[in-house]
């Protein structure tokens, strides 16, 4: 399912830094069975959520993982399997996917300003680029959102492309004190993106990630 993948490096990078891209880590006939997937039925983000001033755009649909197609749990499973099985010490063990969410454009537009995932998403975020170009910025800072918003320089940045996978640390993991680095993505530079994000929510699939 991810192939070509140091998972030593990965979680280095992820008990470090926070983060980790491994780019085309996901085949062009994976992703096509990702895309057919998605459950439907597909409705429009919240402009804003989080009372953060996060604003965003574009539509999604979700499902549980256990109840998602055998491809979805093969990913979701691989993900685990590579970074849990690092031999990492003094950590605590990493959590399963339970949620996913696919996204994909609404009028031209597919956003999220810059944010930290919310506490309520523990262990490791997995954001899959199925298909789609579009400016993606991670901050490796402490710091309030206000410092990211206004300093875009200190970000590191790339264009997304076809298979790209993004690592992130969730709420709780590896230490108790981590959370999720800052992070955005801008509408598609041309045409549309598609992405499936892995999640594992605290309080159980479908439960409130900011209660």
């Amino acid at each position: 399912m991810v192939s070509h993948i140091d998972w030593i490096a990965v979680a280095d990078q992820l008990t470090s830094r926070g983060w980790a891209r491994l780019m085309g880590a996901v085949a062009p006939d994976a992703r096509v069975a990702l895309e057919r997937a998605a459950p439907g039925p597909w409705c429009s983000l919240p402009e804003t959520e989080g009372g953060a001033g996060v604003r965003q755009g574009g539509v999604s649909c979700h499902s549980s993982v256990d109840e998602a197609a055998d491809v979805v749990r093969s990913l979701a499973d691989a993900i685990c399997a590579g970074i849990d099985g690092r031999g990492l010490t003094r950590v605590a063990q990493l959590p399963l996917f339970n949620h996913a969410e696919w996204c994909r454009g609404e009028g031209g537009h597919k956003f999220i300003t810059p944010h930290r995932d919310p506490d309520g998403a523990g262990g490791v975020i997995a954001v899959l680029t199925i298909h789609g170009r579009a400016i993606f910025r991670v901050w490796e800072l402490d710091g309030p959102l206000a410092v990211a918003r206004a300093h875009p320089e200190l970000a590191v940045e790339w264009e997304t492309e076809n298979g790209d996978l993004v690592l992130m640390r969730g709420g709780g993991w590896p230490l108790a004190t981590s959370r999720c680095p800052i992070h955005e993505a801008e509408s598609p530079v041309n045409g549309d993106r598609v992405t499936l994000t892995l999640r594992h929510n605290k309080g159980g699939y479908g439960a409130d990630y900011f209660g």
